[in-house]
């Protein structure tokens, strides 16, 4: 859950209609394990630079990023910016560019993407495929989202370098270790974006981006929040924590006190149990079209836990047509509901269906 004092525009940042910046921004995050330990790639090195240049921007109160004229902020931002960063990076360390299997950066225009690489000295096949295409320019996020791309096909003693853009650049150098060959189904990255669905609505998009207001059949308010209650639930809610029988085993969610095997039925006998990683099929399903959403139909479904317990969850990133029963699906943290009135935005677990 999210709390904030001022009204929030989510996702993140917002192009005008009709900028070139609604065309080319995109939402998304990543997220890596730090440790000393099991590494897949170690930092080798790092490089960076500093400059107050005013390209794009937004105050406290705009509900849309600013920005200067976009030939600008390519040729005197973006194209000397970078190069300088990787440049200053391989001098620093001794490097060419031959030394490095995969180089990636933000792409805010392929072809100035592709013209930077060039004048670095990187060859085609050394270059990773920008993302602009597919999930936008994800601004902070997109090195990270780069460098996992790069991390999918990594091989033991690659060199990977990636950099940053805003403010100024950061070049970092990675040397991928033989633990990578360890890591089983690394190509997460590939299966979501394999998966994703097109919006072909420009109505939906605006819905989607709190820009145009929309009939959900419901003109009520929206239930205050128990934040007592969401702290005091927090595993079984953020987590998806239920518990499980210390005397048959049966795992149930959310927790309760009785054990619901009916042989067993035994009282405060239980121990947290995790129900978040674990494979579940789709047992039934419906969908409900006078739900209020902004993409109807709601759909909820019956999911079954391999290994034991059944719980209804809202099914997400699929269409009704899409389901059948007994269809594998995962789980995923996403946002439930937004409080907007008291500026919170609660999050909960959706089942994803696995389209084989």
């Amino acid at each position: 859950m999210v709390t904030s004092t001022e009204k929030v525009n989510l996702p993140g940042r917002l192009g005008k209609p009709g900028s070139a910046q609604e065309m080319t921004f995109g939402d998304g995050a990543a997220a890596f394990i730090l440790s000393n330990k099991r590494v897949i790639a170690g930092l080798e090195g790092s490089y960076s630079i500093t400059r107050d240049f005013p390209d794009f921007r937004r105050a406290e109160h705009d509900k849309f990023v600013r920005t200067i004229e976009n030939r600008f902020v390519r040729e005197e931002g973006y194209a000397k910016f970078i190069p300088e960063a990787i440049s200053g990076l391989m001098k620093k360390y001794g490097l060419d560019a031959k030394d490095f299997a995969r180089v990636a950066f933000p792409c805010l225009d392929a072809r100035q993407y592709s013209t930077v690489c060039k004048n670095l000295g990187f060859q085609p096949d050394q270059i990773q495929q920008p993302l602009l295409g597919s999930i936008g320019e994800t601004g902070a996020a997109s090195p990270l989202i780069l460098l996992i791309a790069m991390l999918e096909e990594a091989k033991p003693g690659d060199n990977l370098l990636v950099a940053s853009y805003g403010n100024g650049a950061e070049a970092l150098f990675f040397k991928v270790t033989d633990e990578i060959t360890n890591v089983e189904d690394r190509r997460w990255l590939k299966k979501y974006l394999d998966r994703r669905a097109e919006l072909d609505s420009y109505e939906k998009y605006l819905v989607f981006r709190n820009l145009l207001p929309v009939d959900t059949g419901y003109d009520e308010e929206t239930a205050k929040t128990e934040l007592p209650l969401t702290w005091r639930e927090r595993r079984p809610i953020l987590a998806l924590f239920g518990s499980r029988c210390k005397y048959c085993g049966t795992p149930q969610y959310p927790p309760q006190r009785i054990c619901v095997n009916p042989d067993c039925g035994a009282v405060d006998e239980k121990e947290d149990y995790c129900f978040s990683d674990k494979r579940a099929v789709l047992f039934s399903y419906t969908a409900d079209h006078t739900a209020p959403s902004l993409h109807p139909p709601l759909i909820y479904g019956m999911i079954d836990f391999e290994g034991g317990g059944r719980f209804v969850f809202e099914l997400t990133d699929c269409e009704p047509d899409a389901i059948d029963i007994d269809m594998r699906v995962e789980m995923s943290l996403r946002r439930k509901y937004s409080d907007e009135p008291r500026g919170i935005h609660g999050y909960f677990w959706k089942a994803i269906p696995i389209i084989e």
